[in-house]
């Protein structure tokens, strides 16, 4: 068994999550496998968060806090930690949403991490319609990125993207999501 990495929780808060985790965890004898039996997460996706490899969500933490039995102490840490994950410089986009989102051209949609989509998670793509020529897709990816206006994908990407929106929160809804999340990223 590969020994563990060692955790400085003065490094930063999500570091801090992640001893704390990693500690509560421990006082109960559980290992990371056992956890994960007890929570809806992977073994990796503990293991990430107790490395502070990757920052726990809100449902992260509060699974986490009651298989534990925590007493709270992991959902108190979570919003010093989702305030660090936004890096300074993103914090002016989530500000520029908002008020593109005020236009009546524009519609913005906020996809939920609960929602239960998984289509368009390999990677971003948008759809372009002009009267006379035909619909045209960008479709990125992790190696790669191409234009194609070749029918049969230009369709299937145009289902997915239905089936994103479908789950999506309306905009006044997003809208209110992303001014919440932004003004937690500044308090």
């Amino acid at each position: 068994m590969p020994k563990e990495s060692e955790l400085f929780p003065s490094d930063s808060p999500t570091a801090l999550f992640g001893f704390e985790l990693r500690r509560h965890r421990k006082e109960r004898g559980w290992s990371q496998l056992r956890l994960a039996r007890a929570v809806p997460y992977s073994v990796g996706t503990i293991s990430m968060i107790e490395t502070a490899k990757r920052c726990p969500s809100e449902q992260f933490a509060r699974h986490c806090d009651d298989a534990l039995q925590a007493d709270g102490a992991l959902i108190r840490l979570w919003p010093m930690v989702t305030r660090a994950s936004a890096p300074p410089w993103f914090r002016p986009w989530l500000e520029h949403l908002m008020q593109v989102g005020r236009s009546p051209r524009i519609t913005i949609q906020v996809l939920p991490v609960t929602a239960c989509s998984t289509t368009g998670l390999l990677g971003g793509f948008a759809i372009a319609i002009a009267d006379g020529a035909p619909d045209t897709a960008y479709i990125e990816a992790a190696s790669n990125a191409q234009v194609t206006d070749w029918t049969e994908i230009v369709r299937t990407l145009a289902f997915r993207y239905e089936g994103i929106r479908s789950e999506a929160l309306p905009q006044r809804e997003s809208l209110a999501l992303i001014k919440e999340t932004m003004s937690r990223w500044t308090s």
